[in-house]
C-alpha cells in the first residue's frame, strides 16, 4: 500500500510534465529502495556493515572506512559524499536537454519517428530503448566516478562491482516491467503481430535453398577434420549434464561418423532441391545431431546446436510448397493445385528462429552484467580477453590492434551488452528488425576478426531476415498487402501445431539453460564469455623428442588450439595432485595424436605449464614454468 501511494503521489507531482523527467524521479525513489533492501539482497553479513559505515559517516573519516570496511559499506560512504554533486550534474543536464532538445533534436527525432517508430508500437519501443538506454548511462556514469576511490583488484573493488551488477540487473528487469506495463495494449499488439504475420511460401523455400547450401559448405569441417574424434576409445568419454547415458549407448567409430557425414551431405541436398523436403530434413536434424555429438561426448562442447535447430524447424514446416522438385510432382503428375496465398504456416518459422537467437544472445548479456557488470566492458579485462583469444589461435594477431585503442574496445564492450539485451525486442517488430540483422552481424564479424571467433553456424541463419518476396516478380506485391495483416485468431493445423510444441519445448529448454549457464548438448546455453580475464594465463607446452616445439607444427598444420584449451585448462585445476595430472597430460596427448598423425612418430615428450603474459608483444618472455611430465610414449 505504502510503495503504491508513493507512486500515485508521483503520478500526480508529474502530471503533464516531460518524460525524461519523469524517468528520473522513478530511477531516485527505485535507487533509494533497492539501496535499503540490497543488504537483505546478497547477504545477512551486510545489514551489519551497513549500521556499522553509517555510523563511521558520521564519525570517522574516508581513510578508516576504507581500510576497515567492504562492499557496501564503502559504497554507502562514498554515495553519501559524492550524491550532492552527482545530483546537482543531473539536474543541470535535464535543464540543458529540456530547454534545447526541441531545437537541436528536432530533425533527428522527425526521421525516427518517420523511419523507425512510425508503426503503432513506437510508444513501447521508444520508452523502452530510453529506459535502458538512460540505465546503463546512469550505472556507466557510478562505475567511472566511484571505482577511482577503490583500489583495482582488491576485495572492496570486486564488492563494489558484484554489488553494482546485481543492481543493474534489478534496475533493467524494473525498467522492462514499467514500458510494458505502460505499454500493454502497445506491447500486446505487438506480441500479435509477431506470431500472427502472414507470409507468402517464396521467402521460406528461397531460405531452405539458401541455408542448405550453406550448410553443404560448413559440412566439410566435420568430414575432414572433427572424424578423428570418433576414433577416441570410451575411456576418453566425458560425462555431459542430463544426457550421460547417451554417452554409452551411442555408437560410435570412425566408420560409423564418416558414414553419417554422407548421410547428412545427401539430404542436405534433398533439402535445398526440395525432394522428399520433409523426410531429408529429419534425417538431415539426425544426422548433425550425430556428427556434433560425437566431439561433445569426448569433452569438446561445440555450441552448433543452431544447425540442429533450424534444420528441425525447416522439417516440421513445410518448407517444400513452392520451388522444390516436391512441387512439381505434385503440380504435373498429381495434378494438384498449389496455394501460393500468404499463410501464418510460412510466417511462423522465421519467428520460431528468431526466438531461438533472441534467447541466446539475451541470457548471454544477463550473464555478462551479472557476473561482473560494466567492470566486463569498461575494465583492461575486455581486452585481455580479446589477447588470450590470439594465444588459443598461435597469436594469429589481426592487422588492427584494438588492443592499443582501448577507448574503442571498452565502447565495442558496451555496445555487445546492449545488443544482447534489446536483440529480442528488436525482432518482434519490422520496423526495427533491420538493427537486430546489421547488429548482429557487426557483432559476429568483428568478434570474427579480432578474436578469431565467427559463429558461422548464427551466421547462416540470418539469411532468414532477407525479405525475399520483395526482389520476386511484380505479380506477389498484390500478396503482400496481406503480409502484416493480423487475423482474429491463429488457428494452426496439425502440422503447425506439431511444429509449435517441439520447437516451444526447445526454446524452453534454451531459456533454462540460458538462466542457469547449463552447458550440455543439443540444449544449452550458449557461451557468454562472462568471464574477467587476467594479464597472465597458463598454456601447456609440449617439447617433442626434446627439440621440436609442437606449436610450430599445430600452427603449420592450421589446427585450432582452441578446441582443447579446456583440457589444459582442467589439467591446471588438478594441480594438487602429480599424479592424476600425469594421466590427464597422458590422455590429452593421446587426444593430439589422434587429432594430428604427424605426431605420432615422436616418442618422447616433456611437458611445461607455462605462465606468459597475454599481451603478443611479449610472448617470448616465459613469467614462470613448471614441469608436468617428462616421458617416452609409443608410437
Amino acid at each position: 500500500m505504502a510503495l503504491e501511494a508513493l507512486h500515485q503521489f508521483i503520478q500526480k507531482t508529474l502530471n503533464g510534465k516531460r518524460f525524461f523527467t519523469q524517468l528520473f524521479v522513478e530511477l531516485v525513489v527505485q535507487i533509494g529502495c533497492i539501496a535499503i533492501l540490497s543488504p537483505l539482497f546478497f547477504c545477512w553479513d551486510y545489514v551489519l556493515r551497513v549500521h556499522r559505515a553509517v555510523m563511521y559517516v558520521i564519525n570517522d573519516d574516508y581513510g578508516n572506512i576504507v581500510h576497515n570496511f567492504t562492499g557496501i559499506g564503502q559504497l554507502i560512504y562514498i554515495i553519501v559524499r559524492i550524491f550532492p554533486l552527482l545530483f546537482t550534474l543531473v539536474v543541470i543536464s535535464i535543464w540543458v536537454l529540456k530547454r534545447y532538445s526541441s531545437t537541436l533534436l528536432y530533425p533527428f527525432k522527425q526521421y525516427v519517428n518517420a523511419r523507425i517508430f512510425e508503426h503503432s508500437d513506437n510508444s513501447f519501443f521508444a520508452e523502452l530503448y530510453t529506459r535502458v538506454t538512460i540505465t546503463l548511462g546512469v550505472f556507466s556514469a557510478a562505475y567511472f566516478l566511484l571505482t577511482p576511490m577503490l583500489t583495482f583488484g582488491t576485495p572492496p573493488f570486486y564488492d563494489f562491482v558484484v554489488l553494482l551488477s546485481r543492481l543493474l540487473v534489478l534496475f533493467l528487469a524494473i525498467q522492462l516491467g514499467k514500458a510494458i506495463h505502460t505499454h500493454h495494449y502497445s506491447f500486446k499488439l505487438i506480441i500479435d503481430n509477431y506470431f500472427n504475420a502472414k507470409e507468402l511460401p517464396y521467402a521460406l523455400a528461397i531460405f531452405r535453398i539458401v541455408y542448405a547450401c550453406l550448410l553443404l559448405l560448413g559440412l566439410y569441417m566435420p568430414t575432414h577434420e572433427l572424424y578423428h574424434w570418433a576414433e577416441l576409445g570410451k575411456e576418453d568419454r566425458v560425462a555431459l549434464p542430463f544426457i550421460g547415458l547417451w554417452i554409452d549407448i551411442i555408437p560410435i567409430s570412425k566408420g560409423l561418423y564418416l558414414f553419417v557425414c554422407q548421410v547428412a551431405i545427401i539430404s542436405a541436398f534433398g533439402l535445398m532441391f526440395g525432394f522428399f523436403t520433409r523426410l531429408s530434413g529429419i534425417i538431415l536434424t539426425l544426422s548433425l545431431f550425430y556428427i556434433w555429438s560425437v566431439p561433445c561426448f569426448f569433452g569438446k562442447l561445440n555450441h552448433n546446436q543452431v544447425q540442429c535447430w533450424t534444420a528441425l524447424i525447416l522439417a516440421l514446416s513445410n518448407s517444400g510448397r513452392v520451388l522444390s522438385i516436391d512441387s512439381l510432382i505434385r503440380k504435373y503428375i498429381f495434378k494438384q493445385s498449389i496455394d501460393t496465398q500468404p499463410q501464418r504456416a510460412f510466417a511462423l518459422p522465421f519467428r520460431m528462429i528468431w526466438l531461438m537467437l533472441g534467447i541466446m544472445y539475451f541470457w548471454s548479456g544477463v550473464h555478462k552484467i551479472w557476473d561482473n557488470g560494466l567492470c566486463w566492458a569498461y575494465s583492461d579485462h575486455f581486452i585481455y580477453q580479446i589477447q588470450e583469444e590470439w594465444i588459443e589461435n598461435f597469436n594469429r594477431i589481426p592487422g588492427f590492434r584494438i588492443d592499443h585503442y582501448p577507448t574503442l574496445a571498452k565502447a565495442l564492450g558496451m555496445a555487445t551488452i546492449y545488443f544482447e539485451l534489446l536483440y529480442i525486442f528488436w525482432i518482434l517488430s519490422p520496423y526495427t528488425r533491420w538493427m537486430a540483422f546489421f547488429s548482429g552481424l557487426a557483432l559476429h564479424q568483428s568478434a570474427r576478426y579480432f578474436m578469431n571467433i565467427g559463429f558461422e553456424n548464427i551466421q547462416h541463419v540470418y539469411v532468414s531476415y532477407i525479405n525475399w518476396n520483395k526482389l520476386l516478380h511484380e505479380k506477389t506485391k498484390t500478396a503482400l498487402a496481406h503480409y502484416y495483416r493480423v487475423g482474429s485468431s491463429f488457428a494452426p493445423t496439425v502440422k503447425d501445431k506439431t511444429l509449435i510444441v517441439v520447437i516451444s519445448l526447445l526454446l524452453f529448454g534454451n531459456s533454462l539453460c540460458g538462466l542457469f549457464q547449463i552447458h550440455t548438448w543439443p540444449i544449452s546455453a550458449y557461451p557468454s564469455y562472462s568471464n574477467l580475464a587476467s594479464g597472465t594465463t597458463y598454456v601447456m607446452k609440449f617439447i617433442l623428442n626434446e627439440q621440436v616445439d609442437m606449436d610450430s607444427i599445430m600452427k603449420a598444420r592450421h589446427f585450432r588450439k582452441e578446441n582443447y584449451r579446456q583440457f589444459e585448462t582442467e589439467i591446471f585445476k588438478v594441480g594438487a595432485n602429480p599424479a592424476q595430472q600425469q594421466q590427464e597430460v597422458l590422455k590429452l596427448w593421446k587426444k593430439y595424436q589422434t587429432s594430428v598423425p604427424e605426431l605420432q612418430q615422436y616418442k618422447s615428450i616433456i611437458v611445461f605449464q607455462d605462465s606468459i603474459s597475454v599481451n603478443p608483444d611479449f610472448e617470448d618472455h616465459v613469467l614462470g614454468r613448471k614441469l608436468l611430465l617428462s616421458a617416452k610414449v609409443s608410437e
